[in-house]
C-alpha cells in the first residue's frame, strides 16, 4: 500500500480532528461550530484511506465554516489555506518511514536561497499523502519538514504550460513517483 491509500490510524485521525477543529488563527470555528463539526466527523466511517478522510474533514469542515460565516458559496482562499496546514499535518503524523520514502522519492527542484532560522528552504515536487497527487512543497532538507503550500499561487495553471520530469523519474497508476536511477543504478 502506499501513503495515500492505506487506513489511517486512529490515533492519526484524532490528531488531525484536533488539529482542525482546534484553530487559533483565522481558521478558527466558535464553540458551537467546534461541536457541530465533530458531529459531522463522527459520521465519518472508521478504515478510510488517508486521501479518503482528509477529503471528509475537509468537506466536513467547509459545511461548518459556510454555516458560521453565511457563505453562499465556496471560499477558495479559506479552503486552501486549510487544506495546506491539514496536508502538512498529515505528512508531520506519518510515520518516520514512510516521511522518508515519500521525500525520498521525491525531486528537488529549487534552491530559492530562503531560510527558516539556519535551516535551508528547497522546493520538492512530491506526492501529498492528503491528495495522492504530486505536488510542489516547501522542503527543510536539515530538519526533513515538508510543508505544502499553495499550488495555483506557486504553480500556475495556464493553457499550453505543462511540466515533465526528467527521464529517470517514472510513476505508475496508483503509485507514488520515483527515482528509477537512485533505486536501480539505470
Amino acid at each position: 500500500m502506499t501513503g495515500w491509500d492505506q487506513p489511517i490510524t486512529q490515533d492519526i485521525a484524532a490528531s488531525i480532528i484536533e488539529f482542525a477543529r482546534n484553530r487559533r488563527d483565522v481558521m478558527e470555528l466558535s464553540l458551537l461550530g467546534k461541536e457541530k463539526f465533530m458531529k459531522l466527523m463522527n459520521e465519518v466511517p472508521y478504515g478510510l484511506s488517508i486521501k479518503d478522510f482528509r477529503k471528509a474533514l475537509v468537506e466536513k469542515i467547509t459545511i461548518v465554516r459556510k454555516e458560521e460565516m453565511g457563505l453562499t458559496k465556496d471560499d477558495k482562499d479559506w479552503e486552501e489555506k486549510l487544506m495546506e496546514q491539514i496536508d502538512t499535518k498529515i505528512f508531520e503524523l506519518l510515520p518516520e518511514e514512510t516521511r522518508s520514502t515519500l521525500i525520498e522519492s521525491g525531486l528537488v527542484t529549487d534552491d530559492p536561497n530562503w531560510s527558516s532560522g539556519v535551516h535551508a528552504l528547497f522546493f520538492i515536487w512530491m506526492v501529498n499523502p492528503g491528495t495522492g497527487e504530486l505536488e510542489l512543497c516547501h522542503y527543510n532538507k536539515d530538519l526533513q519538514k515538508v510543508e505544502f503550500i499553495h499550488q495555483d499561487i506557486w504553480f500556475p495553471k495556464k493553457k499550453g504550460y505543462y511540466w515533465y520530469l526528467p527521464k529517470n523519474y517514472v510513476t505508475f497508476h496508483g503509485e507514488p513517483t520515483f527515482n528509477v536511477k537512485k533505486y536501480t543504478g539505470i
